[in-house]
């Protein structure tokens, strides 16, 4: 992990002291590491006892319910006043997300790896040099040494073996496979 995310992760850390309700939204149409890396930060959270809304702005594909938790996910957003911070995933461009521009920047965090082009937020970690948003999640789960159980487990397996296509692209890396295997 290079130290400029390890920083970014600082900082989340520091923030999450005082949230209680927080939003973790991804795009439209969500794909298999959009959702996995929701999910597994959603269940991480409820972990260190913060209430999380998990959001989706379209309806999920019938494919995608092997994913552990996917129920929880809603498609209607709580007003801005009841969230102290939103974590966006995997989005590319804040239009996908389907929010409203009445979220501050100041509680938005940006955790992406696709390439910079409209991500917001006072944190953004846009990092293409990752294989998938569930890795970059992974990796601040551990930072904030929160347990990794089988839901969190499932839910970034999938979205690094469907972002990587079976671990077969080029965007494998040898923390990829140490990820998974671990």
């Amino acid at each position: 992990m290079n130290k400029d995310v390890s920083k970014q992760f600082e900082e989340i850390k520091k923030s999450l002291g005082k949230a209680k309700n927080i939003l973790v939204a991804s795009h439209e149409n969500p794909d298999v590491d959009a959702l996995g890396s929701m999910l597994a930060l959603g269940s991480a959270l409820k972990k260190i006892n913060k209430k999380t809304f998990l959001y989706s702005p379209d309806r999920l594909a019938d494919y995608l319910y092997f994913l552990p938790g996917i129920n929880e996910i809603i498609t209607d957003v709580p007003p801005p006043e009841n969230i102290d911070f939103i974590f966006c995933l995997d989005y590319g461009d804040f239009q996908r997300l389907k929010l409203s521009e009445n979220f501050s920047e100041k509680k938005i965090i940006t955790i992406d790896h696709h390439l910079e082009s409209g991500q917001r937020g006072f944190i953004k970690i846009v990092e293409p040099g990752y294989s998938s948003t569930s890795e970059i999640i992974y990796l601040l789960i551990d930072h904030l040494e929160i347990g990794m159980d089988k839901e969190i487990a499932s839910c970034l397996l999938a979205g690094i073996l469907y972002d990587t296509g079976g671990l077969k692209h080029i965007s494998t890396s040898s923390q990829t496979l140490k990820i998974v295997s671990e």
